[in-house]
């Protein structure tokens, strides 16, 4: 989704052309290695919570773990005996993960970071995103001013999140996440006529979202690294 507003607003900047609907940052997993960009953060407070940075705490509440033990019969039916096996791995690493409560913040997320780039919140970007992908969106977010244009999102539902792939490299994690999500963009001139999309129409989005965490670390939150399309 996020590869498509770049592109967009390139062409309002450049050429004044229609925009193309979407928010598409790409950056495909594998393409680069984020082990070293994933570190500690400064927002945890304590055994089994993820607490999400100051400021965000108005939007959501913290994700309790609950000590568990997933059923691997069940994982494995569902996703395959590979990626079954890599949260076997997880939890060895982080006995409080679990599939449910994983899926539960990464959608937090989502909608989070979706307000944050519609409203030019870079504060909150950067404490949820990796830095190459928050220079990206910020980049972006710098485009639309110099052009004038304004970007406006309505998450009006997320309809699924599911896991499609792990890769785990010594106790680094990446989790490669589908996120099905209905939404309403709209992009408006300086005028603030609408150039692109309709109020009245929800479109239907898929996308993979990678996080990413360090699972040596103290610290339970997860990072985005990369976004795509799923298609």
């Amino acid at each position: 989704m996020f590869l498509g507003v770049l592109m967009a607003f390139d062409i309002i900047l450049f050429a004044a052309l229609a925009v193309y609907v979407g928010i598409k940052l790409f950056n495909s997993l594998g393409n680069k290695d984020y082990d070293d960009q994933i570190k500690p953060s400064s927002h945890t407070t304590g055994n089994n919570v993820v607490q999400f940075p100051e400021g965000l705490k108005q939007h959501v509440t913290d994700v309790k773990f609950e000590e568990v033990t997933e059923n691997y019969a069940e994982l494995e039916k569902k996703h395959g005996p590979e990626i079954a096996s890599q949260i076997k791995k997880i939890r060895r690493l982080d006995p409080s993960f679990t599939e449910s409560s994983f899926l539960t913040g990464a959608s937090k997320a989502f909608e989070i970071i979706l307000e944050a780039f519609a409203n030019d919140d870079k504060l909150t970007l950067r404490k949820l995103l990796s830095k190459d992908l928050y220079n990206s969106f910020t980049d972006e977010i710098e485009n639309r001013k110099k052009s004038g244009t304004t970007y406006e999102n309505t998450l009006v539902s997320i309809l699924a999140s599911n896991i499609k792939s792990i890769a785990l490299e010594r106790k680094y994690a990446k989790i490669v996440v589908e996120i099905v999500s209905e939404q309403i963009n709209l992009i408006r001139d300086k005028k603030g006529d609408i150039v692109d999309g309709n109020p009245s129409t929800v479109n239907k989005i898929s996308e993979l979202w990678t996080f990413a965490r360090n699972l040596s670390s103290s610290n339970p939150n997860w990072e985005l690294v990369a976004t795509g399309d799923s298609n």
